[in-house]
């Protein structure tokens, strides 16, 4: 989860500032979910974590969803 929302946080103000460029470490970690077998961990956090990180989606809703998912 820092990973994933340190990220795109950055991503997001980096992206804001106009230097979309600048600024690539989400390759690291989704090498890391990658190459330890969590891709299907990295989708439910796009799915679900993302709309909260967008402000779309309430905490409690993209918590429950997500954990939920993740158990399956």
């Amino acid at each position: 989860m820092t990973l994933y929302t340190t990220g795109e946080i950055v991503r997001k103000q980096i992206s804001e500032s106009g230097n979309v460029t600048a600024y690539r470490p989400q390759l690291d970690w989704i090498l890391i979910f990658e190459r330890n077998g969590w891709s299907e961990m990295l989708v439910a956090r796009k799915k679900y974590w993302q709309p909260y990180l967008d402000g779309t989606s309430p905490l409690e809703s993209a918590s429950r969803d997500l954990v939920r998912n993740v158990a399956q």
